[in-house]
């Protein structure tokens, strides 16, 4: 209900850029894919902006939890009776990105308490929801979107989440039950902590792959489904493209999962990431018939979709070296990542001239054939660019972590924020 539904933001973006039902009909790819962008982006912000809070008031992470369930269907309802574009991304982008963001912190918080060394496996099979709902969401949305148009699309989206991410929150619980903080709630204990690690010789590898990762895949995930309809391939094709795209990195978040505990998970990333820069180079530039886009959709999900398992590791090693929480490094991970999120597509937006570039005078689409079919060459390419780079700092800091394991020898850190949070009563 949180990343899932994010990833089907292909859908409606294709339907606001090639149906003229849609009230945003003609609106700029650019601003029509930041409204996906934004989501995603914030979605990974909110948690390190909230830490210090939840850190001084740990018991309280569940009843604001229950809080942003309300806020954010909220949102969509809102946003359903948006009459601009510039209103639409701040409903629908920015403000629920931010309170629906706050819905996976119980999850990151209390998922290291229950698991340890099947860490990685445990991400991986929570972060499958979101591949089930990037599998799901699509083609509901299509369904709904043809049946009652974009406003009450909205508007029983906010239903259905309401009614189930509400279940899912009252469900979770944590191991052991945070203790209730005494003493008043002093504003610097709200503010975000200090993160001096991310001056770290190996902080700096993370970014790297974490930024051109994020331009990569992102950029893939939301245009996907508008490049498939930019074919002549229909709404109908173009929805299940993104399903078999986000099914497969259901898929991959499993086997990456499973094999992030056993094998060092720098070379994991960067033999996932050459295959996906091969294939965006040689499946994706040739493709124009459904099935080669398929065929990209399937190896570039399974090989990519499971790159979010790489955060736990990442974050684990963070604590070990610097001594700070597990949570707080993760959530320092995902806000570089939030940066990148809105970067990528937009990078990839400005290389795409538009469908209007490619309409000759009698109204077919001209330069629709040969490498990047349809004016999308500079898209494919920034896609394997992006992900040969991930590689080639993949493996950076694989020799990084090696030489390092000679040199000094790691410190055991701490687990969770409220272990060394100094605004505790």
């Amino acid at each position: 209900m949180v990343w899932g539904v994010a990833y089907a933001a292909g859908t409606l973006q294709d339907y606001h850029e090639h149906d003229p039902a849609s009230p945003f009909y003609g609106s700029s790819v650019t601003a029509l894919s930041s409204v996906g962008t934004l989501v995603i982006a914030c979605q990974h912000l909110v948690p390190l902006l909230t830490y210090g809070f939840i850190s001084a008031r740990p018991h309280l992470v569940k009843p604001v939890a229950l809080a942003c369930v309300v806020a954010s269907a909220l949102c969509l309802v809102v946003a359903s009776f948006a009459t601009s574009i510039g209103l639409l991304i701040l409903f629908q982008g920015v403000l629920f990105g931010l309170v629906g963001g706050f819905l996976f912190i119980p999850v990151i918080m209390w998922l290291p308490q229950w698991f340890d060394r099947r860490r990685g496996l445990a991400t991986g099979m929570f972060l499958c929801g979101s591949g089930i709902g990037g599998i799901v969401f699509p083609l509901v949305f299509n369904a709904l979107l043809t049946r009652t148009g974009f406003r009450w699309t909205l508007r029983i989206w906010a239903l259905l989440h309401l009614v189930l991410a509400g279940a899912a929150v009252s469900l979770i619980r944590p191991r052991i039950q945070p203790a209730r903080s005494k003493g008043p709630l002093r504003l610097r204990c709200l503010l975000p902590p200090s993160v001096r690690f991310v001056l770290d010789r190996r902080f700096i590898f993370f970014v790297a792959i974490i930024f051109f990762q994020s331009f990569g895949w992102y950029s893939a995930s939301l245009y996907i489904s508008p490049y498939t309809s930019s074919h002549g391939l229909g709404s109908g094709s173009a929805t299940a493209v993104l399903a078999t795209f986000n099914a497969l990195a259901t898929v991959g978040y499993l086997a990456t999962g499973s094999v992030v505990d056993r094998i060092a998970y720098p070379l994991v990333i960067a033999v996932s990431m050459a295959v996906c820069g091969l294939a965006a180079v040689l499946v994706l530039g040739f493709a124009e018939s459904l099935a080669l886009i398929m065929v990209f959709a399937i190896i570039f999900g399974f090989a990519g979709g499971g790159f979010s398992c790489h955060i736990t590791p990442m974050s684990r090693s963070l604590s070990e070296r610097r001594s700070v929480p597990f949570t707080l490094a993760f959530f320092t991970i995902m806000a570089f990542r939030a940066v990148a999120v809105v970067a990528g597509p937009l990078i990839a937006s400005a290389l795409y001239p538009g469908d209007d570039a490619f309409v000759g005078q009698a109204g077919k689409r001209t330069g629709s054939v040969g490498y990047g079919r349809g004016g999308y060459v500079g898209m494919v390419v920034f896609i394997g660019i992006a992900s040969f780079l991930t590689a080639a700092s993949a493996l950076l800091l694989f020799w990084q972590e090696r030489r390092d394991r000679r040199q000094v020898a790691p410190i055991k850190g701490t687990e969770t924020p409220s272990s060394t949070s100094s605004c505790r009563r």
